[in-house]
């Protein structure tokens, strides 16, 4: 599995700007042909813009429309970093799976705030894991803070997970 790794500093609050650079970004990751592009944590607003609520993608729905669209043109896997998602009146850090088809493959709500910067007075935490297969490889997802603990590490490597993508 061929993977692309898309890396910037995303301008804070400046959602339109940093749709934009990801759109420029993903097409020219196309050049090495990868199998899947992953995209930042929190690549379209920024960590964080307050108050998280007015940045907030409704359902996901920008979000996900945008990834399903790049992954078909471009015919290749996108885990989209993550996301400020509002969902049935909360807000998440969520991370989108797409497969080459646009089909979005899984979603992940970040499970492990990071207390320190606060990060639990402004989302909702993720209450599961999520395993899902692109190209016929067995993958699951985590975010950042998440890597502190090994446990769940062990739980989807048990359960057969191959390759683990984190956006930080």
């Amino acid at each position: 599995m061929r993977v692309s790794m898309i890396q910037f500093k995303p301008t804070l609050g400046r959602v339109d700007e940093n749709f934009d650079h990801v759109e420029r970004l993903t097409a020219s990751a196309m050049v090495e042909q990868p199998d899947v592009i992953v995209l930042p944590e929190l690549w379209s607003t920024g960590y964080y813009p307050t108050p998280v609520e007015e940045y907030a993608d409704a359902d996901g729905r920008r979000s996900k429309a945008f990834l399903i669209e790049y992954a078909r043109r471009l015919r290749v896997n996108i885990v989209g970093g993550t996301v400020i998602v509002s969902d049935s009146g909360r807000i998440f850090n969520r991370s989108y799976a797409v497969d080459r088809d646009g089909v979005i493959r899984a979603e992940y709500d970040k499970v492990h705030l990071f207390s320190p910067a606060g990060e639990e007075k402004l989302f909702a935490s993720g209450d599961r894991l999520s395993t899902f297969e692109l190209d016929g490889v067995k993958c699951s997802t985590a975010v950042c803070y998440d890597i502190r603990f090994p446990e769940m590490f062990r739980r989807l490597a048990l359960e057969g997970v191959e390759v683990m993508f984190v956006p930080a």
